[in-house]
């Protein structure tokens, strides 16, 4: 079997996994992709959930600003035995962010496939866990600069957004 087939059935996986999670997100799901408790506000996750947090992700979950102060999606977190079982990501030497699938963004996306790598950014297609819908969420680069086009590119689309709120 050829590498390209294998990515063709881990997205039919993630494609597969979308479709339950979009018809049933108000039901319980058992087993290590999804957890039955989830959303769960901040404290309580990080309450129940301590002893298996890696230290980057306890600060990610004291300082990242949460939509409505949950954890929509814990990636593996919620059934992990040991903080050593935790997959720890980090960027590449360029400064692109490595993703995996089922990676969490924010604590409330799931990564399915990287759709796209560009000068500044990559593009992930994902899972909102909150509104159970598929998006495209763009990863800037960490460096200096793209930090500055990033926050250029985020006051312009917030502009935008309020002169044209229907579009």
């Amino acid at each position: 079997m050829k590498r390209e087939d294998l990515e063709v059935v881990d997205e039919d996986l993630m494609e597969d996994r979308y479709s339950v999670i979009n018809s049933a997100a108000s039901k319980s799901l058992n087993g290590p992709l999804l957890a039955s408790n989830l959303p769960m506000k901040r404290k309580d996750f990080i309450a129940a959930y301590k002893g298996v947090l890696t230290e980057q992700e306890s600060k990610e979950l004291e300082t990242l600003s949460l939509t409505n102060d949950n954890v929509y999606y814990g990636q593996d977190i919620p059934v992990r035995q040991s903080v050593a079982q935790a997959s720890v990501n980090k960027d590449d030497e360029d400064g692109y962010y490595i993703l995996r699938p089922r990676d969490q963004i924010l604590y409330r996306f799931e990564v399915v496939k990287v759709l796209g790598k560009g000068s500044f950014a990559q593009v992930v297609s994902a899972i909102d866990h909150l509104k159970g819908v598929k998006v495209a969420v763009k990863i800037n680069r960490n460096t200096e600069i793209d930090h500055k086009f990033a926050m250029q590119e985020g006051k312009l689309l917030n502009f935008l957004m309020n002169e044209d709120p229907k579009d």
